[in-house]
């Protein structure tokens, strides 16, 4: 199982073993069940999810449930930590930004104080044995933005990083290390509307990874939506059909 417990991965040998991880869920059941369902199907030995949980989609109780029920591993990210705390929405912010604090604080306040409370446990980080580490932005930062072009910040013990947060998904490999950005299952924003996960494989000692894009069924998607009393709802249809942010 995961370690939450900050600190190097352990070193020796270790049997080869693969770990699906999908992250930036966004309270949207439906691409969540879609992507867990293709990891199981893949066999994978470990499934975890890089935070972003429940803020900006049509379930975030049910997103909270599932994956705790499911017993997935998760890690907290920055969304995750802001449903903790108040959320104001000043009148004198540009008017992007007061739509997003809208939608967070309706989000935040469809929570139960089971599923806030469950958020609250969330670790910063995962290790795996071989030195696999997943946190939702970057290690000890859960709102750094690494890109492709940008340096990896790895740990020390870290012999792979997965992480989320950027919804554009990528591998890099650095100095014999692997910087992997899973991407968002729920909210690509890369111009493809398909979800995105990442698969890891450590095999005879050496890390191997994935970018695996699935289809989301966007039909579907969008009636939930737009039938969850969200804000901006037909603005957040248009934005998955198009895989843009906001």
């Amino acid at each position: 199982m995961p370690r939450r417990s900050t600190g190097p991965a352990v070193t020796g040998p270790v049997e080869d073993y693969r770990v699906g991880v999908l992250s930036d869920v966004h309270g949207s059941l439906i691409p969540l069940e879609h992507g867990y369902a293709y990891l199981q199907r893949a066999g994978v030995d470990h499934i975890l999810c890089a935070g972003d949980v429940a803020s900006f989609g049509p379930d975030p109780n049910a997103c909270v449930a599932f994956l705790r029920d499911n017993g997935v591993a998760t890690v907290a990210g920055n969304q995750d930590v802001a449903m903790l705390a108040p959320i104001p929405v000043p009148d004198d912010v540009p008017e992007r930004q007061r739509q997003i604090l809208t939608i967070n604080r309706w989000s935040q306040e469809q929570l139960t104080p089971a599923n806030r409370a469950w958020l609250a446990t969330l670790p910063g980080e995962l290790w795996l044995d071989g030195g696999f580490l997943c946190v939702h932005a970057a290690p000890g930062d859960d709102r750094q933005v690494v890109s492709a072009d940008d340096p990896k910040p790895f740990p020390e013990g870290a012999r792979i990083v997965c992480a989320g947060h950027l919804h554009e998904p990528f591998v890099s490999v650095v100095g014999g290390r692997l910087w992997v950005n899973v991407g968002s299952i729920a909210r690509p924003t890369d111009g493809d509307s398909r979800g995105a996960l990442g698969i890891a494989s450590l095999r005879a000692g050496l890390w191997y990874a994935e970018i695996v894009r699935i289809e989301l069924p966007l039909d579907p998607i969008c009636d939930r939506i737009l039938t969850s009393g969200i804000p901006y709802a037909e603005r957040i249809c248009e934005l998955q059909r198009s895989s843009r942010w906001w």
